[in-house]
């Protein structure tokens, strides 16, 4: 019987910030794009999660994604200003790819 290797993680000494988002996107877009582009922005978010989707009856061809994302930082605590810097860098990375806050 083979031998599953288990890697231990220890727990993170700082806690993490979460922050959630809607965009409007193409009707075809994929969540798994979008995440991909908020991953590309810091390494400190560390998770990117599908919350909800819902077509705009106003806005043929398009829906409204949201997503939910945690940001931390392994060496210290994320005070309020680096917070909304990150906050404001993925807004404006899918701003500037296409996809406007809702």
């Amino acid at each position: 019987m083979d031998k599953k290797e288990y890697k231990y993680l220890a727990p993170p000494k700082f806690p993490s910030v979460n922050f959630e988002l809607s965009i409007i996107v193409p009707e075809r877009s994929l969540y798994q794009d979008m995440a991909n582009l908020v991953r590309k922005v810091d390494r400190r978010i560390i998770k990117v999660d599908y919350l909800s989707v819902f077509f705009l009856e106003n806005q043929p061809q398009m829906k409204s994604l949201s997503i939910s994302m945690e940001f931390q930082s392994p060496e210290k605590t994320l005070d309020s200003q680096e917070v909304k810097e990150l906050q404001d860098r993925v807004i404006e990375k899918l701003a500037d790819s296409g996809y406007p806050l809702r």
